[in-house]
């Protein structure tokens, strides 16, 4: 068993993990993220997509840690930096 103290981050991919075949945030999703949240963790994502292909989820998630696009090799925020 994991101390969840010990936890700083969870990291998610994308497609395949994260978006249903749809390639949309579902319901369950979205709470399981505000429930990592209300736990103070912080969540984010990593995908082989583009940048651009990132945005909407972190709009929608509100992920405001630093993402991965491109399987990490542009690391980017959502504000831009």
């Amino acid at each position: 068993m994991t101390d969840a103290s010990a936890i700083r981050l969870v990291v998610s991919d994308v497609d395949g993990t994260l978006v249903d075949r749809a390639k949309q945030i579902t319901p369950g999703v979205a709470a399981a993220v505000a429930r990592l949240r209300a736990a103070g963790l912080p969540f984010t994502i990593i995908s082989a997509r583009p940048r651009s292909g990132l945005m909407p989820i972190a709009e929608t998630l509100a992920i405001d840690a630093p993402m991965g696009a491109f399987n990490g090799g542009t690391v980017f925020t959502r504000d831009g930096r």
